[in-house]
């Protein structure tokens, strides 16, 4: 079997999720590590049987590592990227891979360039659902849509400090709020007409403060115990006629259409 040998640059929570997940599988193997605070680094290196590293580069160019996953805060993307594209290594990067289009655009540029894999770690472009309702889609079985408006909620008040700090890149486009937003492109093939639009809601004192609020409240309250972590609610419009369909993104099964499996017919 071969085993892909990986580079982390960070050890955070984030990081510590993601290790319980591949190594378990026998076929990833973390064989060093890097993050700015020593004693984090070394905690997670003894965790993982991983080379603590005492630069991004050590950790990068050891002869082993196949790839990169970069699991900072967000602020600093776009550093260790350029550093490991520039070091020859494929490089997952968690979202959102920059903070804006221009370094962005430098880093694909860069990866076309020498050939290397770049990829954003964001997992809703591989929901097996939306993806289910882009093939029916595909298959012509909802007709033509007209339209999509998306809502979903997230709750990060007190999750982390950094989600609502600017310095580090977070926000609701940045951070939490964003995982809904790759879905609606996923349909644009099949969709005549789409408007992005994302708003942010902090709820208070347990109180849903609009209709915008309550409306992705009712849609937690519907996923809460069927979707681990993320459930999202769409109204769409086919042929003049009002539709609403709740994807339960994180959860394997399918979708429902106003209270049936999909496709409606």
């Amino acid at each position: 079997m071969n085993i892909f040998h990986w580079a982390f640059i960070g050890s955070g929570k984030l990081a510590h999720i993601v290790a319980k997940e591949l190594l378990p599988s026998g076929r990833h193997k973390i064989a060093a590590v890097y993050t700015r605070l020593w004693e984090k680094c070394q905690a997670f290196a003894e965790e993982t049987r991983a080379f603590p590293a005492c630069t991004p580069e050590e950790a990068i160019i050891r002869p082993e590592v196949d790839g990169v996953y970069i699991v900072t805060t967000h602020n600093s993307h776009y550093e260790y990227a350029k550093l490991a594209l520039s070091l020859g290594k494929p490089v997952l990067c968690e979202k959102p891979v920059t903070t804006d289009a221009r370094q962005a655009e430098e880093l694909i540029a860069l990866a076309q360039q020498k050939g290397i894999y770049f990829a954003e770690g964001m997992w809703t472009w591989f929901s097996p659902i939306a993806n289910q309702v882009k093939a029916w889609m595909d298959e012509g079985l909802y007709g033509e849509i007209e339209d999509v408006r998306v809502s979903y909620l997230v709750h990060v008040i007190n999750y982390a400090p950094r989600l609502a700090d600017p310095l580090l890149a977070g926000g609701a486009l940045l951070d939490s709020g964003i995982y809904h937003l790759p879905v609606p492109p996923v349909w644009q093939s099949r969709v005549r007409a789409m408007q992005g639009h994302t708003e942010g809601r902090h709820r208070l004192e347990g109180k849903c403060d609009d209709e915008l609020c309550r409306r992705a409240e009712s849609d937690r309250q519907y996923f809460h115990g069927r979707s681990p972590g993320l459930g999202m609610a769409a109204d769409y419009r086919q042929q003049g006629e009002n539709r609403f369909a709740r994807l339960p993104l994180r959860q394997r099964g399918q979708p429902e259409t106003e209270g049936r499996k999909a496709p409606p017919v």
